[in-house]
């Protein structure tokens, strides 16, 4: 136990690494509600506007394999945008056609200076 720090609390950390490996909603109701999830929680720990674009509206559901890789795949692209071009603003628009996935993640704008 870390010094200073009640079960509550290490029991909270733990609980909060578990969600980010793996959101539950990402099972429970699929990749557009962990993506905006996880926009809501960068938005709040951060100086960072992210914003959801789906494609259509009531995004359907995909294999669960596929809704992990890809959310995988937004969340390290959001990462290093926000980590190497100085972006400040992102989105991420998941566009689902003729049964094929398109997902773009664009940073909005860049770090002048």
């Amino acid at each position: 136990m870390v010094k200073g720090e009640g079960m509550e609390s290490i029991i909270q950390k733990i609980r909060s690494i578990s969600h980010h490996l793996h959101p539950p909603l990402l099972d429970e109701v699929g990749l557009c509600a962990a993506v905006r999830w996880y926009l809501e929680e960068l938005n709040k720990c951060s100086a960072i506007e992210a914003v959801l674009d789906a494609q259509p509206p009531e995004f359907p559901r995909l294999r669960p394999e596929l809704e992990s890789a890809i959310f995988r795949i937004v969340e390290e692209a959001l990462t290093n945008i926000f980590r190497h071009s100085g972006a400040r603003r992102g989105s991420v628009s998941p566009t689902a056609r003729q049964g094929q996935v398109l997902v773009v993640v664009r940073e909005r704008e860049r770090h002048c200076g």
